[in-house]
């Protein structure tokens, strides 16, 4: 029961931090705004969209990286098999 609670309780922290970003980042883009600092609010929203899914974009790629390593491995071993294949 501990360990259900603890996951669930960490799932909504992760899930809150998330909207809390957002709420920081649209607060920030509206100070920008109305100080003149930013002309329209399409150039705001388009910033921060592309923001954000480059940062997703990193962190769904950044779950394959072990992977990568291993890739790399058997990629050599493959190029060690045709090289010896070759030489006989």
């Amino acid at each position: 029961m501990k360990k259900h609670l603890t996951t669930g309780f960490l799932t909504g922290m992760s899930r809150a931090m998330i909207m809390f970003v957002w709420g920081i980042i649209f607060y920030l883009a509206a100070v920008l705004f109305q100080d003149g600092q930013v002309e329209t609010g399409r150039a705001v929203y388009t910033a921060v969209m592309s923001i954000i899914f480059a940062a997703m974009g990193v962190g769904q790629n950044s779950q394959f990286m072990p992977d990568m390593a291993k890739a790399k491995v058997a990629g050599a071993g493959v190029f060690d098999i045709i090289e010896s294949k070759d030489e006989e």
